[in-house]
């Protein structure tokens, strides 16, 4: 017995510098992007549960693309050892900037659904921003408003908070939050950002205007469709918000202030020709037969 404890250590002494050569060999070809060297190194742990040699699989696999490979050696590592988990977290992060980077932003979320299973609880701190921005890109604004919001309080950096803040707005503007995009822009307006800042303003007066019309608050839409017109930018909708007015008076039977409106409409198209403009002729016609 005692015998074959001594030849089982001898092995293990023996195989230690050939683990610890491959391990050392494997990561200078990771730090010269030799990924496939790398991984023959690490041939011989590939069903291991050695944290350092499935960790650096990992690194191969995600180097190549091969995200569920690069999934399941991560697990193991992870497990196996949980001070990986921040250096797994880190690697994964690294990715997710790439592809954020050149738009991918499919595969971005792929590989945060992927980290969430390896790391259930990653260390993120404000890099949860990524997460928001994915969200965003993909268009799903619902899950990014929450976590922009949450990165918009905690980031410092203005020109940061700026950028979030812009893709908060598309968000609240996209889920008809428009007072709450309002408010943002207001508050980037007044920080010195101008530019198509005053264009999405007048959309947003609008499309509150819209609302509140259909809604049946004739007040409330009234006094955006106001607004619109004073912000003066887009253009294109001064026209659409005065045949707004115009139908609200309609609807409240003051012909007069409706009809004033509707020539308001026709006098802004010069060349008289458009469907706002031959509907409007067409209600002002309407509108003096009644008389």
């Amino acid at each position: 017995m005692a015998k074959s404890l001594k030849l089982l250590f001898l092995l293990i002494l023996l195989g230690c510098p050939g683990r610890n050569q491959r391990i050392d060999r494997a990561r200078e070809y990771i730090d010269r992007f030799e990924f496939r060297e790398a991984e023959g190194e690490l041939l011989p742990f590939r069903n291991s549960k050695d944290a350092e040699a499935r960790y650096l699989l990992g690194i191969c696999a995600l180097a190549k693309r091969d995200l569920h490979t690069a999934r399941e050696n991560f697990i193991v590592a992870a497990r196996a050892d949980t001070d990986y988990q921040d250096s797994i977290t880190r690697v994964y992060l690294r990715s997710i900037k790439k592809q954020i980077s050149v738009k991918d932003y499919k595969r971005a979320e792929k590989l945060f659904a992927d980290l969430v299973v390896i790391v259930p609880n990653p260390n993120i701190g404000l890099e949860i921003k990524y997460l928001g921005e994915i969200y965003y890109r993909d268009g799903n604004y619902k899950y990014a408003i929450p976590i922009l919001e949450g990165v918009a309080e905690a980031e410092t950096v203005k020109t940061r908070i700026w950028k979030v803040k812009r893709m908060l707005i598309d968000c609240y503007s996209q889920e008809k939050i428009y007072s709450r995009a309002l408010e943002l822009i207001d508050e980037l307006i007044a920080d010195g950002l101008n530019g198509s800042l005053v264009i999405g303003r007048g959309m947003t007066y609008y499309k509150m205007a819209a609302q509140f019309k259909e809604n049946g608050e004739s007040d409330s839409a009234e006094y955006y469709a106001r607004a619109t017109i004073e912000n003066l930018m887009p253009k294109s909708l001064i026209d659409d918000a005065y045949f707004m007015l115009a139908e609200i008076y309609e609807a409240r039977n003051d012909k007069e202030k409706a009809i004033d409106y509707y020539q308001k409409v026709i006098r802004l198209n010069p060349y008289r020709k458009g469907k706002l403009v031959q509907i409007a002729k067409s209600r002002i016609e309407s509108l003096r037969q009644g008389e």
